[in-house]
């Protein structure tokens, strides 16, 4: 099950405005609970973790749910560029706040 919630957000602590004016498929409590439970990080929280370098400017920021290992997890991808304004995707552990993955 992937739960996808499409945010547009800035390297900032201000709340990321989600698409079409709510998070999609109904999914506010799921993530609302998972915070409150610990198991997903915030997003300002996720972007002190970055590397400056690595996601100077964030354009895009989805969150699934998604299979780590053997347990279910919240990961942010999140789409940004560099310093060198090359393009990167990273994928982050929202529990965890750990890199998983850097494509560029």
């Amino acid at each position: 099950m992937t739960a996808r919630i499409a945010l547009v957000a800035a390297l900032s602590a201000a709340p990321a405005a989600a698409q079409d004016g709510g998070l999609l498929f109904g999914q506010t409590e799921k993530v609302r609970a998972a915070a409150e439970d610990g198991a997903l990080m915030s997003f300002p929280q996720i972007v002190s973790k970055l590397d400056a370098r690595t996601a100077a400017f964030v354009i895009e920021v989805e969150l699934e749910r998604d299979l780590v290992g053997d347990r279910e997890t919240w990961v942010y991808e999140i789409e940004a560029l560099t310093d060198d304004l090359e393009d990167v995707e990273i994928e982050v552990n929202g529990r965890t706040g750990e890199v998983m993955e850097i494509d560029d």
